[in-house]
């Protein structure tokens, strides 16, 4: 990297932020941070707990705080939650500080990573189960992609 920036990977839940923001943080020498482990250090709690506990308001201003801690506390690779750059300012803050890669995923591959995982409330509906049936979480994932692709 010639400019030396953060590097801000945001995509959709399943693409591949956190795996590859550890390989890239390896090859470029930096330091790697998982927004969505450090906002569930500073909570306390796993983020499905978080939902419940706290609600969405409360960890998606958790989550900005931690992104802003991030942007500012040098050169990083940076993996960002799922729906963080479709917070007011998220965007254009990251944008300022650093450099914005979008990993896209297809909705059947976010499926395929995402069938068995019990950590995305946003797509079962419930932070404590997987949705009903796979053609619910097949709607939910396509439903979701397309709220968020503008913000990608």
């Amino acid at each position: 990297m010639s400019a030396r920036r953060s590097v801000f990977l945001c995509g959709f839940s399943g693409g591949g932020k956190s795996e590859t923001g550890r390989i890239l943080a390896v090859r470029l020498g930096l330091e790697f941070i998982d927004i969505d482990e450090a906002v569930e250090a500073e909570l306390g709690m796993s983020i499905p707990d978080a939902f419940d506990t706290v609600g969405e308001t409360e960890f998606r201003t958790v989550e900005r705080e931690a992104i802003g801690t991030a942007g500012r506390a040098g050169i990083r690779v940076i993996a960002l939650g799922g729906g963080a750059v479709a917070e007011r300012g998220t965007l254009e803050y990251i944008k300022r500080r650093g450099l914005v890669v979008y990993l896209r995923v297809s909705p059947e591959t976010a499926f395929m990573r995402l069938q068995d995982s019990y950590r995305r409330p946003k797509l079962n509906g419930t932070s404590r189960g997987a949705a009903k049936s796979t053609d619910d979480l097949r709607a939910a994932i396509v439903a979701l992609m397309a709220e968020r692709e503008p913000f990608y």
